[in-house]
């Protein structure tokens, strides 16, 4: 780790009393590596004009201390199998923004419009080329995928649990055929999620906070056959014969149960990754260290793809 790494910012605590808060931010005026730790949110609550007008960004203690003492460690293991500098700096400021120690316009720099193909080795042309959808939504990232593959490619299998981005996908998926002139088994939409074994559950209603963006799934649904139940499917099962090149997967929290569910055909194809990391704390460490595990040689690397902490994006290539 670097000194530029995670240390980046002082931190301070502030007593409960408003002059003395007053007089105690006075001290880091135009001082733009400060952080103001609270120990509770009741400071906050009662004085936070206070700290809007100072400009200073603003932490509860418990959430450092989760972040210092739990998740440092991991986040710096994985800093270190970034292939490339701008991956590392990436990796950095997310952390920074997503733990609200800088503001997200320290992202900006970073900003990239191309998600899942803005490496040139993402972009397919193989004849035989299998593209694996995780979380296909409405088939856009699927459009992009063929945009840019000039619909050189064998086949694309797209997974997605949701009932109304199946009727969207399907939509789609129409206009693609006729447009590429593509054969009706290329492009497959696969009414399931996918994950470490075969399971039948319920989802639950988005969720977004500090820790987790994305779904959940209640563990009293497991085996559920409700008409609210999705199957869930590990893609070693249902691919096995395919010749997967390149697996990109953005499911709600779900991706390191994707990877464990895809084990070997991570481990013997080595296919092209391009993973959704934002959406649990943890995945930011463990996706990395996980993946580099299965297969030494990939190279990993980090980009962004919005002005906020969501939609960074692990690449991972041979």
């Amino acid at each position: 780790m670097t000194a530029q790494g995670f240390n980046v910012v002082e931190v301070c605590s502030i007593e409960n009393e408003r002059d003395a808060i007053e007089r105690q931010l006075s001290k880091y005026a135009g001082d733009d590596d400060v952080v103001i730790i609270l120990a509770s949110d009741k400071f906050w609550n009662k004085h936070s004009d206070v700290f809007i007008s100072d400009g200073h960004p603003c932490q509860l203690f418990s959430t450092m201390k989760i972040y210092y003492q739990v998740l440092l460690p991991g986040y710096k293991a994985a800093y270190e199998l970034f292939d490339e500098e701008l991956s590392r700096e990436i990796f950095t400021e997310v952390l920074n923004v997503r733990f609200k120690l800088k503001a997200p316009s320290a992202l900006y720099p970073y900003f990239d419009p191309n998600q899942y193909f803005t490496l040139p080795e993402m972009n397919i042309i193989e004849n035989d080329s299998v593209f694996v959808d995780c979380g296909a939504f409405v088939g856009d990232s699927v459009e992009k995928f063929i945009n840019a593959s000039q619909s050189i490619f064998g086949k694309i299998y797209a997974f997605e649990p949701s009932k109304a981005q199946q009727k969207a996908f399907l939509v789609r998926r129409e206009r693609l055929l006729a447009e590429w002139a593509l054969t009706d088994s290329q492009i497959q939409l696969i009414r399931a999620g996918v994950g470490g074994k075969r399971v039948r559950a319920e989802m639950t209603a988005g969720i977004m906070s500090d820790n987790i963006i994305g779904q959940t799934f209640d563990k009293a649904t497991f085996g559920s056959n409700s008409d609210n139940a999705i199957d869930i499917v590990p893609l070693d099962e249902m691919l096995t014969d395919e010749n997967v090149r390149l697996i990109k997967s953005d499911v709600e929290g779900f991706e390191m149960e994707m990877l464990r569910g895809a084990e070997q055909i991570i481990r013997t194809k080595k296919p092209l990754l391009a993973l959704s990391i934002y959406h649990k704390l943890s995945d930011y460490y463990e996706m990395p260290l996980f993946i580099k595990s299965l297969v030494p040689e990939y190279k990993l690397r980090l980009r962004h793809h919005s002005k906020e902490f969501t939609e960074t994006v692990l690449y991972c290539t041979i």
